[in-house]
């Protein structure tokens, strides 16, 4: 089992717009072989230690969806993030952030 993670940052002015389209990313990421589920977090607070407060009001959402296995994660980079990263509207262009990190059992290598 793999964990890809996707950290977003959303401008607060096409944050409720955002969280509906992701929905639907979501939804069309699962249908890709080896994606079996996800779960979306929301920062709600501030983050211990690091000195931020997020006053800006930027909202912050992690999603991990769980992949069955690293070549199934190696196929959906090589073969289809380019056409899903590029799938995002243009009324939000410019107003996100996003970067990814593998999370894998430190059993796995």
């Amino acid at each position: 089992m793999v964990i890809y993670e996707v950290n977003l940052e959303i401008s607060p002015e096409v944050a409720n717009d955002y969280k509906i389209w992701l929905q639907k990313h979501i939804l069309q990421m699962l249908e890709i072989n080896g994606f079996s589920s996800y779960k979306l977090f929301a920062e709600k607070s501030q983050i211990i230690d690091s000195g931020s407060n997020n006053e800006d009001k930027t909202c912050k959402l992690v999603v991990h969806y769980e992949i069955d296995s690293k070549e199934s994660l190696d196929e959906y980079l090589a073969n289809q993030a380019k056409s899903m990263r590029g799938d995002i509207p243009k009324e939000f262009f410019g107003k996100f952030k996003a970067w990814r990190r593998v999370l894998m059992p430190e059993d796995q290598s």
